[in-house]
């Protein structure tokens, strides 16, 4: 990219990140040129050099060959033609070998651009560079021979060791990572030997085990902390502008080390030993994260936050705080712990360069510069200081149940059962972010307190609602769910009088509980306006689960799930919960998990026990104990939660499981799972309806539209009556919602039945209110929410079997019959409208050329039958036309020629000599008269100048009425003097 590209960074000086080192040069600068002797010269050619280059150049550059100088583009910009032109491009200091363009001759205008410039840096040069200093591209234009211009552009010679920041391409980070120091396998060694006996081996991720990749990471970890390093603030911004980099063996030879040289340090020793690590960059911070599987990002560099902090979410990346290597008692669990702090906040996050992927794309780590002996008396007193200080801490514990395959939403070359396999890994959520396995309190939970687990489903399943009231109890020891079985006698009794009265109570303060069940009521009613279904749930006994045996790590899964309603009918009143009319069911993904993870099956629970009282929760929960009973540190807690539960996905798995061989016999699903067009009966789209034909090819008797309809609406309408597959989609507000009423309405006349399935049930309710307005409600069957009751669908059936027509089948065809004589004088008026005429145009090509002219005067034309002009005439009336309008663009206004009130249609020899001698006498004429007007004009001091034929007259009627009035001179006389 170039520093002119916009950039989606959180922070504006950070440049945007390049996919890979391989595709992606850094930030090249077409930075402004220093001008040198001949651009100050006088009168110079116009000659303009952009220049696009690094503004820093390493070693690194060099090691990874990765050009420095991206492009140059030369232009002539003046007048002139130059002759033989050259480029020459030299550096000073001599960093780099001097280059020279031939760009040939180069006319007024012409450009010349070279991407692939091939200058080289000296190697010698820039290996040795202990400190960075200042240097310069100097770059001349010759012209014959001649410097025609000169300018300079600086840039910046980085140390050896000195990496360039985020401002030039971030990838080259991983070439001062150094798996292969010295420094790197002395610190393996010790790490191997932190590992448990009889695993004391670094074997990457050959067990497939995140755990084990974690307990590696933990020894690397436990061994560079154990080294005593001490902790060395970074320069400000070094994110950006970069700095010194401290080598392995440098860091264990001084002691010191920043964060950025922890986390180079840490990555190297995890790459050595055979593991993927990540640099993450925040804002003034670096530090390591780790993949627990063998994976990496598609780029080797990224600024989307969110694609790694889901992954760090999902336990598929460890992050690591690498500032506590320098804090012997730091735990690595607590570096964990910071490293995921430091991804809370996303407007901190900068980047991260994956450094797997940079090794895949081609960028190598730098040679070994300083790989010499440590200063082992050093050495020794740190390590001995910090591993007395060294405490091991809690073990890490992470979730191998975890399918990395599942974040993949498309997996190429996918077919049949491999395809139907993964809708289901897609559906099921077996990982510790769903509630239904990995239950916590929350402002959307609520526990409650009552005699007994049995009686308050009892009482539920009677029909009985209960308020809640706040209690001083509290949850034993801090946890989150209250165990009933933990109540003293007298809590119990003081609990079953309350019960008894229809109250049950909340171990929390009043303002509390009221803010928690409103923000529950809030929650369950938006989610049944939203999806149609309800999500509020009682659950009833919990299942407090490990993965392992030796796990300190416990989580909980409800059992029983009831459904609920909550209400409030006043403020007064408060609210009250109480069963819906829902079936209760068994935390099916609960068994599921127990069947896919640990092989753990429990029988009897399909269908529910009953008892005389809804479910017998008594023995329900005895089965659960009895299938657990070997299993150390599992228990049932009998503990009652209010809270927000969705099955939606988990029902859709189960169909997929218990129907599979009915999907892939359905000619629609057998087609989405091959994909291969194999399946016979699947309907090629193709053959739908064109809009256009619809008229022809459709009588308006044979579809059952109320609503309107264009004719592209109505070809959707008849290819699902037909039985076509298609998607419909358009945006907001272009009818989608009122085709499918018509389709729906249309299936309906056909005597088809219509299942309609929609996410919202806003989509429900529309399409429901589109049919009541055309009298069609009572055939509509609504099965969501609150409408999916046995007493509604009753009702809804009795209502569709007393529906009455109000139109008869006659009234209808004669509708119909009109519809279609006034469609066919309308597509007739259309068709003649745009029929080509004659002349090679339409009717409506004429208007819209008449419309495009806009008002113009009347020009009555005598053209005999104008509808017979063919486009022959045509073009040659345009082409009379043509010449009439060049002719009057040489004559001018016909009505204001000197000849305008001439009548002569044809020329000859005798009117041309006629017309010259009437000329000579109409000359000789004028010259009388401008002689006798002289003495007139002088007389009234008048220019006699420039007269004609009516400026004459008007002056001779002027000096007859003076005559006339001062002598008594006869009007006839001066009349005959004026002839």
């Amino acid at each position: 990219m170039t520093e002119s590209e916009p950039t989606d960074s959180a922070d504006p000086e950070v440049p945007e990140l390049s996919p890979s080192a391989a595709e992606t040069a850094s930030a090249p600068t077409p930075s402004a040129p220093t001008p040198g002797p001949a651009d100050t010269a006088e009168g110079p050619p116009a000659v303009s050099v952009e220049f696009f280059a690094d503004a820093t150049v390493n070693y690194a550059l060099l090691q990874n060959r990765i050009p420095v100088i991206k492009r140059v583009r030369l232009a002539n910009r003046g007048d002139t033609y130059l002759g033989q032109v050259e480029l020459r491009i030299a550096t000073q200091p001599g960093f780099g070998k001097e280059l020279r363009l031939e760009a040939g001759s180069m006319g007024a205008g012409e450009e010349r651009v070279w991407s692939d410039l091939g200058f080289e840096i000296e190697h010698s040069y820039v290996e040795g560079l202990r400190e960075s200093l200042g240097g310069r591209f100097e770059i001349e234009v010759a012209a014959a021979g001649k410097a025609v211009h000169r300018e300079r552009h600086e840039v910046e010679l980085l140390a050896t060791d000195q990496w360039n920041g985020l401002r030039s391409l971030p990838e080259l980070l991983a070439a001062f990572v150094q798996p292969n120091a010295r420094a790197v396998e002395s610190l393996l060694a010790e790490a191997a030997e932190r590992l448990v006996a009889g695993e004391a081996r670094l074997d990457g991720y050959q067990s497939k085990s995140r755990q084990r990749v974690a307990a590696q990471a933990e020894a690397i970890f436990a061994a560079v902390q154990a080294r005593g390093i001490h902790y060395a603030n970074p320069p400000a911004s070094f994110e950006r502008a970069g700095q010194k980099v401290r080598l392995p063996q440098r860091i264990l030879d001084s002691g010191l080390a920043t964060c950025l040289d922890t986390t180079l340090l840490l990555c190297a020793c995890y790459e050595q030993a055979g593991l993927h690590p990540i640099a993450v960059f925040t804002r003034g911070h670096a530090f390591c994260a780790l993949w627990l599987e063998e994976e990496s990002f598609a780029e080797a560099a990224l600024d989307s936050h969110s694609r790694l902090k889901n992954r760090v979410d999902l336990d598929a990346i460890l992050p690591i705080e690498t500032t506590l290597l320098c804090e012997a008692g730091a735990s690595f669990a607590s570096a964990v712990e910071a490293g995921r702090r430091h991804l809370a906040d996303e407007s901190e996050f900068v980047c991260l360069v994956d450094i797997a992927r940079c090794r895949k794309v081609g960028v190598r780590p730098l040679p070994l510069l300083d790989d010499g002996k440590v200063d082992e008396e050093a050495a020794a007193r740190r390590r001995a200081r910090a591993e007395a200080g060294q405490s091991e801490g809690p073990a890490l514990e992470l979730d191998e149940a975890l399918d990395l395959a599942s974040l993949h939403t498309h997996v190429a070359g996918e077919h049949g059962d491999e395809r139907l396999d993964r809708w289901k890994r897609n559906l099921l959520d077996l990982s510790l972010n769903n509630r239904l396995l990995n239950f916590k309190p929350s402002q959307r939970t609520l526990s409650l307190l009552g005699p007994g687990l049995a009686a308050l489903e009892d009482a539920l399943a009677e029909g009985e609602s209960f308020a809640v009231l706040p209690s001083e109890l509290r949850p034993p020891q801090g946890k989150g769910l209250y165990d009933l079985a933990s109540l003293r006698e007298d809590e119990s009794r003081s609990v079953g009088d309350l019960f008894r009265r229809r109250t049950l109570l909340a171990p929390m303060e009043e303002k509390a509980l009221q803010s928690r069940l409103t923000e529950i009521y809030r929650a369950a009613r938006l989610s049944l306006e939203e999806s149609g279904c309800n999500t509020l749930y009682l659950s009833l006994g919990f299942l407090r689960w490990r993965r392992s045996e030796d796990s300190d790590r416990v989580y909980e899964a409800p059992l029983v799930l009831i459904p609920l309603g909550i209400e409030r009918k006043s403020v007064r009143d408060g609210y009250r919960i109480g069963r819906s009319d829902e079936e209760t069911v068994f935390n099916a993904t609960l068994l599921e998990l127990l069947k896919a993870e640990f092989g753990l099956e429990i029988p009897g629970l399909e269908p529910l026990p009953e008892d005389e009282s809804g479910i017998d929760i008594a023995r329900i929960l005895k089965l659960v104990r009895h299938a657990i009973a070997d299993w150390k540190g599992w228990t049932v807690v009998d503990a009652a939660e209010v809270g927000l539960f969705s099955f939606a996905k988990f029902l859709m798995w189960r169909d997929l499981e218990a129907h599979a061989a009915d999907l892939r016999a359905n000619p629609l699903v057998g087609h989405l799972m091959r994909n291969d067009g194999s399946v016979p009966g699947f309907v090629d789209p193709s053959s739908m309806d064109r809009p256009e034909d619809l008229d022809r090819t459709r009588h308006p008797a044979k579809v059952y539209a109320p609503l309107s309809a264009d004719s592209t609406q109505l070809a959707a309408i008849h290819a699902a009556t037909d039985g076509h597959t298609f998607v419909l989609e358009g945006p907001p507000g272009t009818g989608k919602s009122q085709t499918i009423a018509n389709l729906v309405v249309n299936a309906l006349g056909k005597g088809r039945t219509v299942l309609f399935v929609a996410e919202k049930r806003a989509a429900l309710e529309v399409v429901h209110r589109r049919l009541s307005q055309v009298g069609l409600g009572e055939f509509v069957l609504e099965l969501h929410s609150n409408k999916a009751s046995k007493v509604d669908v009753l009702r809804q059936l009795a209502e569709s079997l007393h529906a009455r027509a109000e139109a008869s089948t006659e009234e209808w065809n004669a509708l119909a019959e009109s519809l279609e004589r006034r469609r066919s004088e309308l597509n007739a008026y259309v068709e003649a409208l745009h029929r080509l005429r004659p002349a090679g145009f339409s009717v409506w090509d004429g208007i819209n050329r008449l419309v495009g002219r806009g008002p113009a005067p009347p020009a009555p034309l005598d053209l005999p039958r104008p509808a017979e002009i063919d486009a022959a005439r045509l073009g040659s009336i345009g082409g009379l036309l043509a010449e009439l309008g060049t002719a009057l663009d040489i004559v001018g206004d016909p009505l204001a020629h000197p000849f305008a009130d001439c009548w002569i249609d044809s020329a000859t020899r005798a009117r041309e000599r006629s017309a010259a001698e009437t000329l000579d006498r109409l000359d000789g004429a004028l010259a009388a008269l401008e002689e006798a007007v002289a003495p007139v004009c002088g007389e009234f001091g008048l220019d006699g100048g420039g007269l004609h034929a009516g400026t004459t007259a008007a002056l001779v009627e002027t000096v007859a009425w003076l005559a006339d009035a001062v002598l008594p001179v006869p009007a006839s006389l001066l009349a005959e003097g004026a002839a």
